[in-house]
């Protein structure tokens, strides 16, 4: 589903798994990330793409791992190519 910078307060946004933000306007990529943060509850972990293609096995790890303490997780990778793919 691709959702418009306008209509992201409009829409129900708690019954997706998965958010793509991308474009050349970082000011609205980060104002995006923040509202979605908002809404969102969980820990947030912050990863760079030079990051998880230095260590697959440590993100693959923080990603499948579940905790007791925990619900949700919010994954947030920057810089990404299709290296990443």
């Amino acid at each position: 589903m691709i959702i418009k910078t306008f209509e992201i307060n409009k829409k129900k946004i708690d019954k997706q798994n998965l958010y793509l933000v991308y474009g050349e306007n970082e000011g609205l990529k980060k104002e995006v990330i923040e509202n979605l943060k908002k809404k969102l509850n969980g820990n947030i972990f912050y990863y760079d793409e030079a990051q998880i293609l230095i260590d697959k096995e440590l993100f693959y790890e923080k990603v499948f791992n579940q905790s007791l303490f925990e619900k949700e997780k919010i994954i947030i990778v920057n810089r990404c190519s299709e290296k990443i793919y």
